[in-house]
């Protein structure tokens, strides 16, 4: 009898919030008004703030503002 899976094998690495400021090049304060405003998903345990880097991805590219040539 096998043990059931949690996991489908795409388990994700969370991050803490210094590693997301390192990857975005973001300034400490704007990076906390975007969890602030909720425009970024985010885990709370406790009082450890963790990241999904690929859904913070996802997120911000809502937000993304193509340039229009001519």
């Amino acid at each position: 009898m096998s043990e059931p899976q949690l996991y489908d094998g795409r388990r994700r690495r969370l991050v803490r919030r210094k590693a997301m400021l390192a990857r975005y090049d973001f300034s400490p304060r704007f990076f906390d008004k975007l969890i602030h405003d909720r425009k970024i998903p985010f885990i709370k345990i406790g009082r450890v703030l963790l990241f999904d880097p690929l859904k913070c991805d996802e997120a911000l590219a809502r937000f993304e503002i193509k340039a229009v040539t001519k």
